[in-house]
Order: C-alpha cells, then structure tokens, then sequence
C-alpha cells in the first residue's frame, strides 16, 4: 500500500494507492482548515504533518495504513507551519517549536512518551534525517548547531558532536543518515560520523562544498552510500 495527500490547501485527502496497481483503495478526508505537509509510515499506519492556514500551528494525524477513521490527531508545534515528523521505533519524533523541545509520540496512541530539549528534527531544507545503526537510533539536530543520536524507546541521548568538537569554523549541517555512517557538512568538507558513538570515520574535503547550501541527501548503496545534490554547512 502507498500513501499519497491530494487537494487543494486546506481541503486535502488521503489516498490508499494499490502498490501493483496504483488504484484507489481507500480515502479519507483530512479535517478541513489542515494542509498536509509530510507523510512517513511505519508500515501499519501512515503519519501526516500538517498545519492550518490559521496559524495555530502543526498538527500530526495518525491513519491506518490499509483503510479507516482517523485514529488519532495530536497539536506538535503552535505557530510553525514547516515541522514534519519521523517514526522511528514505536514512537512518532517531531519538534515543539513553542517549547524546543524534540517530542515523541506513542505511534499507537499518539499520548507524548518522552521529551529532550535543545534537540529537534531539521526542518525543511535543512538536510535529511533518519536512523543509524539497526537499533534505528534517531539523528537529530542540536539546536545551537550539531548533531546526536537518541535513543527512539527512551529518549535518552548516545552522543552528540558540535561544530567545535570537530573543528568547523562555520558551523556544520546535516546531510543525512544512512545505516552505518552519519553524514555532515563541515566548512568545505563531508564528515562521516560512526553512529554508534559519534566518532570521526572519514573526512572528504571539497573546495566546491562551501558554497552549497544545507539541503541534500544519502541514497544507500550495498557498498555505502552516494551523496545527491548541495550539501554542506549552512
């Protein structure tokens, strides 16, 4: 099953598509006043971020995957209209951007299960998230500038690196992470981070990366991964 959002700004839908056939199998109506800004799933349900044209802020909406009645709708972050969540784990990560604070959600239930401040997810354009290693321990972002590792069960902090720990005059961006390997853009060069313990596995200096901006990608290969488009410090 594939998810799609479809509609006008404040009118949208959720579409089912058939993954053989891309034929409608199901549909359901977003409340009204909601544009839908981001979809990630989990496999039994599918997770919408969207904010309403009134400012009051981003909301996530919980659908089963194969069909059904909203099963849960939780307010994440007042006034922001550019948050989108991740799942990792049993947990729904978003930011709440009134407080700061990254916030999970139960992905069952949508009831908050644990808050860590001064950490978020990268909004829009910022660089790409996800998980490392196969305990699907949560990248996220220092809000002062960095990078870390969170525990998605618990919350709980692994390791987080600055832009001073690894020497950055100008700070550092995320560029993604994939599998094995956590991925910076550090003044003019790619750093590549062991996510277990946020070590330095490799440096990869390029004169042509200080002028990109933070926005990018990791596309993961069987032999590593490639990086795609601009990706540096922002």
């Amino acid at each position: 099953m594939v998810a799609v959002a479809v509609g006008e700004s404040g009118s949208a839908r959720l579409l089912g598509l058939d993954r053989g056939s891309g034929e409608a199998v199901w549909e359901q109506d977003v409340p009204e006043g909601l544009t839908v800004v981001g979809l990630v799933s989990d496999g039994r349900r599918v997770y919408a971020s969207a904010y309403a044209r009134e400012g009051t802020g981003n909301e996530v909406l919980a659908v089963p995957l194969d069909g059904g009645d909203v099963a849960w709708r939780r307010a994440l972050s007042p006034g922001s209209d550019r948050s989108t969540v991740e799942v990792a784990g049993d947990v729904v990560v978003g930011t709440d951007e009134a407080t700061g604070d990254l916030l999970a959600l139960d992905a069952g239930t949508g009831d908050e299960r644990w808050r860590l401040p001064g950490f978020s997810l990268p909004q829009q354009g910022e660089g790409s998230t996800g998980t490392a290693s196969e305990t699907s321990d949560l990248v996220v972002v220092l809000a002062a500038g960095g990078v870390g590792v969170v525990d998605p069960s618990s919350g709980a902090l692994r390791w987080s690196r600055t832009a001073a720990d690894l020497g950055a005059a100008e700070g550092v961006a995320l560029v993604g992470a994939s599998g094995d390997t956590v991925v910076l853009g550090a003044d003019d060069a790619l750093v590549g981070l062991d996510p277990g313990d946020g070590s330095l596995r490799w440096t990869v200096a390029h004169e042509e990366l200080a002028a990109l901006g933070p926005a990018g990608g990791l596309v993961p290969t069987e032999g590593g991964a490639f990086v795609l488009g601009p990706c540096g410090a922002g």
